[in-house]
């Protein structure tokens, strides 16, 4: 499980009412991040999403705007599904190469079918 939104905040320093500070954050890196933890086979992404992150008490500047969120989210699990293939084809040549090798052992026998 990736937390995007999270893992975007910076640290706190953006001045607030009264005195107070908040955190901030890089909003724009929540779809380069998330693309990549798709396309790396992570199983489940956290995303803080809000109808207006600008306006949003808390956690406003890692919030992603909720109007674009079906466009990527569609898009991320677009790239979800092409990296579980690619997962799953890619332990199948590494198998394969493994067998290829035996076939020259004494074990060749074992993969003769092939």
């Amino acid at each position: 499980m990736a937390d995007v939104t999270h893992s975007l905040q910076q640290p706190a320093g953006r001045a607030i009412g009264e005195g107070g500070v908040a955190s901030g954050g890089l909003r724009n890196m929540i779809p380069t991040v998330a693309r990549t933890c798709a396309a790396v086979g992570v199983d489940g992404i956290f995303m803080e999403v809000h109808d207006n992150p600008e306006s949003s008490p808390v956690d406003g500047p890692t919030q992603w705007p909720l109007r674009n969120f079906r466009s990527l989210l569609e898009e991320i699990v677009q790239i979800a599904k092409v990296s579980k293939v690619n997962s799953r084809l890619i332990c199948k040549l590494h198998i394969l190469n493994k067998l290829i090798k035996l076939r020259g052992s004494p074990n060749s026998r074992l993969i003769s079918h092939l």
